[in-house]
């Protein structure tokens, strides 16, 4: 770990760049993001998220990848190649202990993503819906729409085991080289790739042509490693409409062997009237 002390942090630079593999969501393909009045292919958040958790794994390791409570609000895309600039301090107005405040600017000045997060204790209590079973069902999956977002009602799980290549392209692609993530044969996930997963459990469910990630609470509980079997469930809690765009609001939760390791509460956009 660094033996930086909290204040002396410096701002680092990163690029925005995207995992490359398949993606039916529009906004994260070139050419087909300009045609919805984009500037370009917009990088996933999950990716912008994980560049700046570098920081605070850099500092506290395994107690925070492990347990901790984050916040992270999306405000602007990051386009691919992008320089992004990233910035850590202490957030002294949570009125927590080793709670700070995490941002990404573009070369603009422009503020992308904002993360707040601290190391409580003890815990939150674990929420009663992280023991919902899911509801498994076969067939073929259809777009995501209001009528067939039905509230309360469990997704099917995802099942996602990483292999190490698959965890290296993370790291690699995020341009992190701590060596937490590169050390023995069970090194923990990056978080990054964890949030990425809180879509694929939504994608896994519906056909989502469009998806913007807008907020996400998170509270982990224990760490994920590179060959852990990890079910993902998934349960929509409410939608509503606002400016023409339709939002919704997800419980997630991630479980090794039915214990559970991370609790999400997921906003997202996944209609929208005018992009741009």
């Amino acid at each position: 770990m660094t033996s930086l002390s909290p204040t002396e942090w410096p701002p680092f630079q990163v690029k925005a760049l995207n995992i490359d593999r398949p993606t039916e969501n529009k906004v994260h393909v070139p050419g087909k993001a300009e045609e919805m009045g984009l500037r370009g292919s917009v990088v996933t958040g999950a990716i912008t998220y994980g560049q700046m958790t570098h920081p605070l794994v850099s500092r506290y390791g395994l107690d925070w990848l492990g347990e901790g409570w984050s916040e992270v609000r999306f405000m602007k895309p990051a386009y691919e190649g992008d320089a992004v600039t990233i910035t850590t301090a202490p957030d002294p107005g949570a009125g927590r202990e080793r709670a700070y405040r995490v941002q990404a600017h573009n070369a603009e000045g422009v503020q992308l993503v904002q993360v707040h997060t601290h190391l409580p204790r003890p815990l939150p209590p674990l929420d009663d819906l992280a023991r919902v079973p899911p509801v498994n069902w076969e067939g073929e999956r259809q777009p995501i729409s209001w009528e067939l977002l039905e509230l309360n009602k469990p997704f099917r799980a995802y099942i996602w085991e990483t292999s190490m290549a698959e965890h290296l392209q993370w790291c690699d692609t995020l341009q992190d080289d701590l060596p937490i993530y590169r050390e023995g044969p069970r090194p923990p996930l990056h978080p990054g790739a964890i949030l990425d997963r809180g879509s694929k459990v939504i994608s896994n469910q519906f056909y989502l042509e469009f998806w913007i990630h807008a907020t996400s609470q998170m509270t982990t509980r224990g760490v994920m490693r590179v060959g852990d079997v990890v079910e993902v469930r998934c349960i929509p809690l409410e939608k509503w409409e606002k400016r023409g765009n339709e939002w919704a609001r997800f419980y997630q939760v991630f479980l090794v062997d039915g214990e559970p390791m991370m609790e999400v509460m997921k906003t997202s956009v996944f209609k929208v009237n005018r992009v741009g």
